[in-house]
């Protein structure tokens, strides 16, 4: 994995070219039975080895007490490219680190479902978001995002939809979630497709950046809305128990972006046991909220 491709293309003169993406810094060492070929990759994030021979090279990416090593194979004379990142865990990546290895396809390889990150927001509080999934939401363009992840809690602070719709709630258009969050995790975040029900024919669809996650992404079965196709399921909330939400350290009741489907001025809410509820969020009422976003 981690191959971009292989060819005969631009090596020249029989060589055997190993070109490799990441991060700069990042030493590189290509092992074949008793040689080694190694180079660190400058600033502008590309290092060429001149292997020598064809044949299937160890590579080895490290950085700091981390590294990964990956099997390549170079049976062409030319040029096979790859990405080659030092395996990190999740929590101790950079933004660049975490937006590289998303980039690279190799994310499965190097995190797990529920794997967390701290953030600290710019109002001061610490707050950690976890991975929901992989490969699990879409661009508007229908272009898979590699990875999802939603607040392991809720914002500090409770906020209210403002209107009785996803779609036109400023919660939602006007900047103030985009504002919590510091400028490096805005900078490498996807915006996703998001669907949300109005009527039990009317499904409306957003491009979101951040968002509050519907009834359908949070419970397999869920109740008391107006439609079941707004997105799917992440894999993370298998249980009422996996639903359950802290604000300031206390269960807290929060709030989706799901229509109460018998009374769409309520919003659908999850309560301090993990457990679906209506007529407990006026779309007026200030609530607590877990916010979602994608990486790509």
């Amino acid at each position: 994995m981690g191959v971009i491709s292989g060819g005969s293309g631009g090596g020249g003169g029989g060589a055997v070219i190993l070109r490799v993406n990441g991060l700069s810094g990042t030493s590189i060492s290509a092992t074949l039975g008793s040689k080694t070929v190694s180079g660190t990759i400058p600033y502008a994030g590309v290092l060429e080895l001149n292997l020598g021979k064809v044949g299937q090279w160890a590579v080895t990416a490290r950085s700091g007490s981390y590294s990964f090593t990956q099997q390549v194979k170079a049976f062409t004379y030319g040029i096979t490219e790859i990405w080659a990142l030092a395996k990190k865990a999740f929590y101790d990546c950079t933004t660049t680190e975490l937006q590289a290895i998303a980039k690279s396809g190799m994310y499965k390889q190097y995190w797990s479902i529920g794997d967390y990150h701290s953030i600290t927001l710019t109002t001061g509080e610490e707050i950690e978001v976890e991975i929901a999934d992989f490969d699990h939401d879409e661009t508007p363009g229908g272009v898979k995002i590699p990875l999802t992840l939603i607040m392991k809690n809720c914002l500090p602070n409770t906020y209210s939809m403002g209107t009785t719709s996803w779609q036109t709630s400023t919660l939602r258009t006007s900047g103030t979630l985009k504002s919590l969050f510091p400028s490096d995790w805005i900078g490498i975040m996807t915006a996703a497709k998001k669907l949300t029900a109005t009527s039990s024919s009317t499904l409306s669809e957003t491009s979101d950046l951040l968002w509050v996650p519907s009834m359908t992404e949070l419970f397999s079965a869920p109740v008391k809305v107006w439609r079941t196709d707004e997105g799917y399921l992440y894999p993370i909330f298998t249980d009422n128990s996996s639903r359950i939400k802290t604000r300031n350290g206390a269960a807290t009741v929060y709030m989706t972006r799901s229509n109460y489907s018998g009374n769409s001025p309520y919003y659908m809410a999850v309560n301090t046991n993990g457990i679906a509820i209506d007529s407990a969020a006026l779309y007026t009422e200030s609530k607590a909220v877990p916010i979602g976003f994608c990486v790509g």
